[in-house]
């Protein structure tokens, strides 16, 4: 089902699950949706099936166990993405994904700092794990949940801001 969506995590999931399975017969995929910034949706073998965060199982109208809401909280402090995986109207499985921070993110950011440049994250990953990211580089201003359509915008607004305050500042 992930193969049909184009976002990297879901990539990630793919090249995972492609690896544990070898060359085991793919699924019947039909009326696969994208549901932007929070996961994806698809028929397979009849069934309804959504892969995605929190805001997607509860948009759906899915009850999301506190086991699972306490796993997607531990993957926050973690600096990892918690994705729940519901089959029909129950939650079933839950994956942690992580994009490992380049090694020398938090020596750049810190150069930065020392030159009086600001560092503004705009992510769609949730607020736990964007501060935990966040802390571990010294980013100073984090957007989180940012929806894919929303970060252009967001950068624009940003861009307006500065443009004023570095104005009224002269």
């Amino acid at each position: 089902m992930q193969s049909n969506s184009e976002h990297p995590l879901a990539k990630a999931i793919v090249d995972y699950a492609n690896e544990q399975m070898g060359a085991r017969r793919k699924l019947e995929v039909k009326n696969f949706q994208v549901i932007a910034g929070r996961g994806v949706y698809a028929e397979v073998q009849s069934k309804k099936v959504y892969v995605g965060n929190q805001q997607l199982m509860t948009g759906s109208s899915l009850n999301v166990p506190s086991i699972a809401l306490e796993y997607l909280q531990d993957m926050e402090k973690q600096a990892r993405t918690g994705v729940l995986v519901a089959v029909e109207n129950e939650i079933v499985g839950a994956i942690a994904i992580s994009d490992p921070v380049k090694d020398d993110a938090a020596a750049v950011i810190s150069i930065l700092k020392s030159m009086g440049i600001q560092s503004i994250m705009v992510t769609g990953d949730n607020w736990g794990t964007a501060n935990a990211i966040g802390r571990e580089v010294g980013i100073d201003m984090i957007f989180a949940e940012t929806q894919p359509q929303g970060k252009a915008d967001k950068v624009k607004d940003l861009q307006v801001f500065m443009k004023l305050s570095v104005k009224g500042s002269s």
